[in-house]
């Protein structure tokens, strides 16, 4: 019996390694794909518009939340494609409903799973701006996704 219980022991520690590799090989694909999915989406439409006037961000939350203050920011390329300081925000709005807005917020969100602000940019604005959303990686850290947008000199 003492050579079948080897033989048992031999076959389980075999076992276990093969796990932990299964396990440590894969473990990013494990986590990974979690985080990933706190990222929200965010889009920009129109992609140009002329100075003075609407744009909508839609923001898709994903697993995630994300706070419901978006800020937009000029990039530092004009129109014309010169490269100057970018500054500041430029701009701010919030939609409505608290002060995060996460997945399953089915009063807050639309049927599928976004919120859309609109904004309209300043009639000096020119050049590549982005829209800024915020989310939370973990309950202290927060970070942010951009939605690009090109802004026409008024004329």
């Amino acid at each position: 019996m003492s050579e079948e219980m080897e033989k048992n022991k031999l076959i389980i520690g075999v076992i276990a390694v093969i796990l932990i590799a299964v396990i440590g090989f894969n473990f990013g694909n494990l986590t990974g794909k979690v985080t990933k999915n706190l990222s929200p989406d965010a889009t920009v439409y129109p992609n140009v518009v002329k100075a003075g006037e609407k744009i909508n961000v839609k923001v898709k939350p994903n697993n995630g939340c994300v706070d419901p203050e978006i800020g937009f920011y000029f990039s530092g390329k004009l129109s014309d494609g010169s490269i100057t300081s970018s500054g500041g925000r430029k701009g701010v709005v919030s939609h409505k409903g608290g002060y995060k807005v996460c997945k399953n917020d089915g009063l807050i969100l639309d049927r599928d799973g976004t919120f859309t602000v609109s904004y309209k940019t300043e009639p000096g604005w020119d050049g590549e701006h982005f829209a800024k959303v915020y989310y939370w990686k973990n309950r202290n850290t927060k970070d942010s996704v951009n939605a690009y947008f090109n802004v026409l000199p008024k004329e």
